[in-house]
């Protein structure tokens, strides 16, 4: 993910939104301004989601009419973005690599300790 810009207006933010969503690129956006009581300017950074869209991304902000190389489903995209069995997929892949890890460690300590080489 990358960042494409950072915008001042609420308005601003929208229309780029809707032009990269209405082009098939992803993008997120995080609310870049200070949290306090006070009134502060607004600002929000946009990113394009995938890295294989990020020249096509800056050359739709220069030019609204380029075609983007690679549109993808924006809909089906944040579907399996949110969907729980992605997610569970990647933990579980995650704790198997991560088991996979400690045993391996634990097997190169103890031959360590029986070579004599210990520590």
């Amino acid at each position: 993910m990358q960042l494409l810009k950072t915008v001042h207006s609420e308005q601003l933010r929208d229309e780029i939104v809707r032009l990269m969503e209405e082009n098939g690129i992803p993008v997120h956006v995080v609310y870049a301004g200070a949290i306090t009581p006070f009134p502060t300017p607004y600002r929000a950074k946009i990113f394009v989601c995938l890295d294989h869209h990020v020249d096509d991304a800056v050359r739709l902000l220069k030019d609204p009419s380029h075609r983007v190389k690679r549109p993808v489903n924006i809909g089906t995209y944040r579907f399996v973005e949110r969907s729980p069995v992605t997610r569970d997929v990647l933990i579980r892949w995650g704790w198997i690599v991560l088991g996979f890890v400690v045993l391996f460690s634990v097997a190169v300590l103890g031959l360590l300790y029986r070579s004599g080489r210990w520590f």
